[in-house]
């Protein structure tokens, strides 16, 4: 047991021995430094690029640089795009009326207009001029295509003017009364004849007059002492003589506009009254102007005019009109020129 400590010390003492030593050993040597880490020397570096320039390169792929588009500066500004057209409107079908007004005689339908008619006793030209829009008996028929277009919308102007034959008072024009107007014409004429005069009337086309003053308001004053022996009286007034030439004598059943033109030489019913004067003073030989008008009027059937028929002309003016109104009906013919 004594051995047992006595070795027990001496371990203890050789050990403690050993840890003096080693802390006499650190002390001597000083602290331990953290190690500092050296850049690679430049012979080193070096070595590593003669290394590097002596391996084969790898060739880099090709980069093909494309040069970019050069953008056009003389290219025309864009046209800048039409609108797109809106379609004009297709034109309602036509009617029977315009189909068979439309193949009709134009030229035939004219001479029907200006044709007198017994069973009538007018012809259409009586009662409308084709040469102007003013009133005669019934209104004017120039430009009436335009108008029918306006007098019943629901119509073409064909078919308004068909009726307005056949059935004269389906429309009555403003101003005018019911029933002045013929209402046999369907029985005078055959169905194609009235289309006939339809397709002539379609063609009546000119610059409105309806404003136009009447000719005696623009008459200059007329010297009657040029017209022959016969001279009219002082008091004759030819803008009187104009309003009784266009007005509707019911006992002669016409006026006078009515069978003759006022504004032309050609024949109505009778001779056309343009220039009258100079032609009156040739008709007869030993009467001047005045006297022949005068004989005209009052006793129709002492000269009848070459090409014209006796008894056309009423034979009882001379009844009718007083004989101041028959020198201011004279005085009027004497202004148209």
């Amino acid at each position: 047991m004594t051995q047992t400590k006595q070795t027990t010390a001496k371990t203890n003492w050789l050990y403690l021995c050993v840890c003096i030593m080693l802390c006499m050993v650190l002390a001597g040597c000083g602290s331990f430094e953290q190690p500092v880490m050296q850049p690679p020397t430049n012979t080193a570096l070096a070595e590593t690029v003669s290394d590097s320039a002596t391996e084969t390169p790898t060739m880099a792929p090709t980069v093909t640089t494309i040069a970019p588009t050069a953008t056009p500066t003389d290219l025309p500004p864009t046209a800048t795009p039409e609108p797109t057209a809106t379609p004009e409107p297709t034109s309602p079908p036509q009617s029977p009326i315009d189909r068979l007004v439309a193949v009709r005689n134009a030229e035939n339908g004219a001479v029907l207009f200006q044709t007198f008619q017994d069973a009538a006793n007018y012809s259409c030209a009586n009662c409308h001029s084709p040469s102007s829009e003013k009133k005669l008996i019934g209104p004017g028929l120039l430009n009436i295509k335009e108008r029918a277009a306006e007098r019943s919308p629901e119509q073409s102007p064909a078919e308004y003017i068909y009726q307005s034959i056949v059935d004269t008072n389906a429309y009555v024009v403003e101003g005018y009364d019911a029933d002045l107007m013929p209402a046999n014409w369907a029985e005078i004429y055959s169905e194609l004849e009235i289309f006939d005069i339809v397709a002539y009337l379609m063609t009546l086309e000119g610059r409105s007059d309806i404003d136009d003053p009447d000719p005696a308001d623009e008459a200059p004053p007329v010297d009657m002492s040029v017209y022959g022996e016969i001279a009219l009286p002082d008091s004759a007034d030819a803008e009187r003589g104009a309003a009784l030439f266009a007005e509707l004598q019911s006992d002669a059943g016409f006026a006078c506009a009515g069978c003759h033109f006022i504004d032309s030489e050609s024949r109505l019913i009778g001779p056309g009254l343009q220039n009258i004067a100079a032609r009156a003073e040739t008709r007869v030989d030993g009467q001047h102007a005045v006297d022949y008008l005068f004989n005209a009027i009052v006793n129709p059937s002492d000269f009848v005019v070459q090409d014209y028929e006796a008894g056309i002309k009423p034979s009882n003016y001379a009844q009718i009109f007083s004989e101041a109104e028959v020198y201011d009906i004279i005085a009027y013919l004497l202004t148209l020129e």
